[in-house]
């Protein structure tokens, strides 16, 4: 029934055989990500400049942790 519905929503045979497999979810091990490192004063001045003109404090604030993060990436 599912190989009927999915060929018949592509119009064509797209889905030949079907396979289900019964598991566990996968497990992913990958590393936390590295820790961001802290902004040179320079680095944090520059980046305020850049939000002066934002009015709405909640805006400013979730683009100051965006920005610190992209700048603490490098």
């Amino acid at each position: 029934m599912l190989l009927e519905r999915i060929n018949g929503y592509f119009g064509y045979r797209a889905v030949i055989r079907l396979a289900l497999v019964q598991g566990g979810a996968p497990t992913e091990e990958s590393s936390a990500p590295p820790p961001l490192r802290p902004l040179e004063p320079a680095e944090r001045q520059a980046l305020d400049r850049r939000l002066d003109g934002i009015t709405d404090p909640g805006l400013r604030d979730a683009l100051r942790r965006l920005g610190s993060a992209i700048i603490g990436q490098r």
